[in-house]
């Protein structure tokens, strides 16, 4: 199970967000045979499961906010049994600095 938090640069939660799950970066980066698209709730969160254990990538997108500048890919493949839980900053696509996830963690699922 995969969980994705979404923020803003002030780290206020981005309802709304674009969120499109990719198998392979080949098809992140051709935009092709996505997994599931869906959109975060008003806490800023998603959570999508009946997923395979391993490693996923994804493009988030509120209006000309994006994640594309930072992290795109789960850090480490999903464990069974586990919620892997992602806090991904959205940032202009244009902007300099450090954008991409700020934490990963795991739950347990049961």
């Amino acid at each position: 199970m995969l969980e994705i938090n979404v923020v803003r640069d002030n780290g206020c939660c981005v309802d709304g967000a674009r969120i499109v799950l990719y198998d392979t970066f080949k098809d992140l980066e051709l935009n092709r045979n996505p997994i599931r698209t869906d959109y975060t709730n008003h806490k800023g969160q998603i959570l999508i499961g009946n997923l395979k254990h391993k490693d996923y990538f994804f493009f988030i997108q509120k209006g000309d906010l994006i994640n594309y500048n930072g992290v795109i890919k789960t850090w480490v493949p999903l464990l069974p049994g586990k919620r892997a839980v992602l806090l991904v900053k959205i940032t202009k696509s244009r902007a300099k600095g450090n954008a991409g996830s700020i934490g990963v963690s795991y739950k347990d699922c049961f």
